[in-house]
């Protein structure tokens, strides 16, 4: 690898490549449920709001395919709408189907950093 642009991670492999860097803290309450994480956002929602948007698009889908809402299992969602809601860390992680490594890191301010990365072959 080479570098392109500072402070940027970039690669030209044909590899996947994802990254997600959170506070001890934040790490601990998205293993155990308590938030969640959109796949492709930078952001975390309560347990509590995840499951408003989750009814939200069960309400849609059921709209769309003409079905009843109750028929619509939250882990269907996962496989099919995985980047519409938000998910824990163990549904996160399988919707890769990548490998992972989980590091500790502490920035020269003292900062604590969980550094979760993803990699590997995704097609």
């Amino acid at each position: 690898m080479r570098v392109v642009r500072l402070n940027v991670f970039e690669t030209n492999s044909s590899s996947t490549h994802s990254m997600v860097i959170v506070t001890p803290e934040e790490f601990e309450q998205w293993k155990n449920g308590d938030i969640l994480r959109y796949r492709w956002e930078d952001e975390f929602v309560s347990k509590e709001e995840s499951e408003k948007i989750i009814s939200k698009v069960k309400q849609d889908i059921a709209t769309k395919y003409k079905c009843d809402v109750e028929d619509i299992e939250t882990y269907e969602l996962i496989s099919e709408y995985d980047e519409d809601i938000p998910l824990n860390f163990e549904e996160y992680d399988d919707a890769k189907n990548l490998e992972y490594d989980i590091n500790h890191y502490t920035t020269k301010n003292g900062e604590d950093l969980i550094i979760v990365c993803w990699f590997g072959n995704d097609y």
